[in-house]
């Protein structure tokens, strides 16, 4: 097992799911953590963090994602 996560401080959750290529999961609680291919969640402070443990490789999108964003 592989967990990989990603943190973006200042961001709305919906534009760092899109600058990642991921959707919202239907169904899931907004800021949750969930069971499936990934999940975030929002902290305190502005911090967007997106984790997965499988089926999903973050670091691979991470410089398309800096890339995209300010």
């Amino acid at each position: 097992m592989r967990a990989t996560w990603i943190g973006v401080q200042g961001a709305e959750p919906d534009l760092v799911l899109a600058a990642l290529g991921l959707e919202p999961m239907p169904g899931a609680p907004p800021g949750d953590w969930v069971e499936g291919d990934y999940s975030y969640r929002v902290f305190s402070g502005g911090w967007v963090v997106v984790a997965s443990q499988q089926n999903l490789d973050l670091s691979a999108d991470l410089e398309h994602a800096a890339s995209t964003t300010d």
